[in-house]
């Protein structure tokens, strides 16, 4: 039994795992591929083949579902997550403070319901009132 081989791609358009899977499955059907392994993070893809494997036919394939592709070779950038992450904190604090906002709302509005509701009107006695000829109605003590 051979050795196995590697190659690393860069994958561009990659936006969700099920991007990743759709590439992982077509990949593996590739002859001679052994694994694969796809990080939509990462923006990369590793396979490890028996070394008869055409790595042509592997970014021919890749091409061809509507992803960019470009062999990494060496110790060569690769996308940061950093985007992403920056991303995600920011989607988390807006979310916070729109529910934050949300539930301040609802308690000064019900807060305002329930104190027009109890509110109690009894203290207020009104009295006729006599002066200048006609009965107006004043309150009384």
């Amino acid at each position: 039994m051979s050795e196995a081989a590697q190659a690393r791609y860069r994958v561009g358009g990659m936006d969700c795992a099920a991007c990743a899977t759709k590439i992982d499955t077509a990949v593996r059907r590739v002859p001679g591929v052994e694994d694969v392994s796809v990080s939509v993070t990462a923006g990369t893809m590793t396979v490890r083949h028996d070394g008869s494997s055409d790595l042509k036919a592997i970014e021919k394939k890749v091409t061809g579902l509507g992803y960019s592709v470009a062999p990494l070779t060496g110790k060569a950038p690769v996308r940061e997550a950093r985007p992403i992450m920056i991303m995600r904190i920011t989607t988390t604090i807006m979310t916070t403070g729109m529910i934050m906002i949300t539930m301040v709302m609802s308690m000064m509005i019900t807060t305002t319901i329930m104190l027009v509701m109890i509110t109690p009107i009894t203290g207020i006695r009104m009295a006729p009132r006599k002066s200048r000829g006609c009965t107006a109605m004043i309150m009384g003590r």
